[in-house]
């Protein structure tokens, strides 16, 4: 399983996997940021996140628009605000570097990946 493999879809991406909206948002920004960085399930901070957004802000500048997958990104933070403290509250994901407090990335837990599942699109076997 990839970062790359999970769907994101609008309007709140990950849906009944976390049982917060909130929650599910924020794992769903350390999915982006993980995308970005490699493709790998693995630690990643809050530049690393933001980095991830801006690339894809400014792709839909270039664009012109946002892709359909990533229209969860408009959602107005009034309705939703990513909970990354309660992401770790409930041992979806842990502090890399806990001496750094919340200055440390965040990584996934088992049962964070296993939460994950639940929106894995497995890639299709190809055929010789």
């Amino acid at each position: 399983m990839r970062p790359s493999e999970i769907v994101l879809l609008p309007p709140i991406p990950l849906t009944a996997t976390m049982g917060r909206a909130e929650r599910e948002l924020a794992a769903a920004l350390l999915v982006l940021a993980m995308r970005a960085k490699g493709d790998e399930f693995g630690a990643v901070g809050m530049r690393d996140v933001g980095e991830a957004l801006k690339a894809i802000s400014d792709s839909a500048k270039e664009t012109g628009e946002l892709p359909a997958e990533k229209g969860w990104l408009t959602l107005p933070t009034v309705i939703c605000s990513p909970d990354f403290r309660d992401l770790v509250a409930q041992s979806y994901a842990e502090l890399a570097e806990p001496e750094r407090e919340w200055e440390s990335p965040l990584r996934f837990t088992e049962k964070g990946l296993e939460a994950l599942r639940k929106w894995w699109r497995q890639p299709e076997e190809k055929t010789a």
